[in-house]
């Protein structure tokens, strides 16, 4: 772009040294992204992208769910897995960390009676089989 005043300190024009995202007025010309480096970089994961984070300022894998791969509209924190992958199937009771293989808390897969763990949610009643 022709410019009607001389370029002197810095060799770009203010749309071109404005991060396109924060709005940001930066000290130098943005030339392959037009985005400053705190609107490319993750806040979860601290990684560099190549491209601005404009809606979310997290990278895909910081907004997909570990456990169903389920993309979210927000970035994940402290859990990787959505709040679905987090609940109890059985009590609703949210936890703290995902739920990988089994879709219940401890409790929800414990015999009330001989107090044995099992690989499969009870549902129904709170015991297995053999008791």
């Amino acid at each position: 772009y022709l410019l009607a005043f001389p370029l002197v300190s810095v060799s770009a024009c203010l749309p071109c040294q404005t991060c396109v995202v924060c709005q940001y007025l930066l000290a130098f010309p943005l030339v392959s992204v037009s985005a400053c480096l705190p609107c490319q970089t993750c806040v979860v994961c601290r990684y560099l992208l190549a491209f601005p984070l404009v809606s979310v300022s997290a990278c895909l894998p910081c907004q997909t769910c570990a456990v169903c791969q389920y993309l979210l509209a927000f970035p994940l924190v402290s859990v990787s897995a959505c709040l679905p992958c987090q609940t109890c199937a059985v009590c609703q009771y949210l936890l703290a960390f995902p739920l990988v293989s089994v879709s219940a808390c401890l409790p929800c897969q414990t015999c009330v009676v001989c107090q044995y763990l099992l690989a499969f949610p009870l549902i129904s009643v709170s015991y297995w089989l053999p008791c």
